[in-house]
């Protein structure tokens, strides 16, 4: 039986705007976004959409006692001087025009654990919408980052790092990466080229060092590509401010000797960045942009991500728990929003939250002595989800154990996996 500890509450007023809520029903319908397919989340119609057959308005019956051509104007004919009839302004025809200029894609980040892909999306956003820690397989599901160029609306997909899997968990994580790389119309593969350079340099071996991550990754690539799976590729030696300037020039020439030795072709383009300090992005979106089809947009202008704001809450907590427990966290922790609700009288919101650990003998350390150290993660939490929403909440968070939770499918999906 789950035990059920260490309860406590804080509350704080802020503005009640909140620019990375996406509302397209109720919160019960977010409850697991996760496992919603990429293009069922929009419920809005589009500017241009044409009306349905029985929608149309009939023709207004002609007067009989009114001749057919007394008022017709005479037709124009062609010459030298005529000019083509423009279209009103505001009219069918200067929507359709607005709308065939639009364009839009999924662009799906994959890569080995730690090796950048969620703070490259933060950098490509321009706020903070995917958790970062230095532990590695922090992200547990597929998370969406839209970012607006001009005409062009881009789906960034940060997805969970790709390994040699063991128990449930971490083939769920793995099968979500993937399957998000068949969705996106670009793969970008994200490589830790700083990793790869040291480690070979440790060893005393030539770089780039590959590991059984890197193996995996470019094996799995290369057998769907071959099938037709992945067409539009590129890879992304990331942390590339890492290497020594002396080093750094070789780096597209050393990853495009390791990329043939996969089959993976001469046509991928390799492009050296930093995901912190924003080295090389530009050359990186324009790659990006150049290549998303044609087609409406399929989220609000405005928007910064798809995901709801229950799992915006339990990822912030998710990550405080990472970074206050560090060494003493298991990685079996999992949060769920339970209750997410609006004050009418302040605008604050009052979040319940369930800490979910495999074992009740973890409770006490996630609780700490008296509830300190729950306190102290809720107190970060609440400073996490300020800056994320900029927008007050009230909370309380619950430490609970799980049994034998890894075998449970329903305990898997509250973790963000999406099975």
């Amino acid at each position: 039986m789950s035990e059920c500890v260490g309860a406590h509450q804080f509350v704080v007023t802020l503005p009640s705007t909140c620019p990375l809520l996406v509302h397209y029903g109720s919160p019960e319908f977010f409850k697991d976004v996760s496992v919603l397919p990429l293009r069922t989340c929009v419920t809005h119609r589009f500017l241009g959409q044409p009306r349905a057959q029985n929608c149309r308005r009939k023709s207004r019956p002609r007067l009989p006692n009114r001749p057919p051509s007394a008022c017709a104007r005479a037709p124009v004919q062609a010459g030298k001087n005529a000019r083509a009839a423009l279209p009103a302004e505001g009219s069918s025809d200067d929507i359709a025009y607005a709308e065939s200029e639009k364009k839009f894609g999924f662009a799906s980040l994959i890569g080995p654990s730690n090796s950048g892909k969620s703070t490259l999306l933060n950098r490509l956003v321009g706020s903070k919408v995917a958790i970062v820690t230095p532990k590695v397989q922090t992200t547990r599901c597929r998370i969406a980052g839209i970012v607006m160029y001009d005409q062009t609306q881009v789906a960034y997909l940060d997805t969970p790092g790709i390994f040699q899997t063991r128990g449930r968990l971490d083939r769920a994580m793995v099968k979500s990466a993937w399957g998000s790389g068949n969705e996106g119309d670009t793969v970008s593969i994200v490589f830790d080229v700083a990793e790869m350079y040291f480690v070979a340099r440790k060893k005393g071996l030539e770089w780039p060092f590959v590991s059984d991550a890197i193996d995996i990754v470019l094996a799995g690539v290369a057998k769907k590509r071959k099938r037709g799976r992945i067409r539009q590729l590129c890879v992304l030696a990331n942390k590339i401010d890492a290497i020594p300037l002396a080093e750094r020039d070789a780096v597209v020439g050393k990853i495009s000797n390791l990329l043939g030795d996969y089959d993976l072709g001469d046509d991928v383009a390799v492009f050296p960045i930093s995901a912190l300090h924003g080295e090389g992005i530009p050359d990186f979106t324009k790659w990006i942009v150049d290549r998303m089809p044609a087609g409406p947009w399929m989220y609000p202008d405005d928007d910064l991500t798809d995901m709801s704001a229950r799992l915006i809450a339990a990822e912030v907590t998710r990550e405080k728990l990472f970074m206050c427990l560090r060494n003493e966290l298991p990685y079996e922790v999992a949060v769920e929003t339970t209750s997410f609700t609006e004050s009418q009288k302040n605008g604050s919101i009052r979040i319940t939250q369930d800490i979910l650990v495999r074992r009740d003998s973890q409770v006490r350390i996630v609780t700490g002595q008296g509830g300190a150290m729950v306190k102290k993660i809720g107190i970060a939490a609440r400073s996490g989800t300020e800056g994320n929403s900029r927008r007050g909440s009230a909370s309380d968070a619950e430490s609970q154990g799980a049994p034998k939770m890894e075998r449970r499918c329903a305990s898997v999906r509250a973790m963000g996996t999406g099975l």
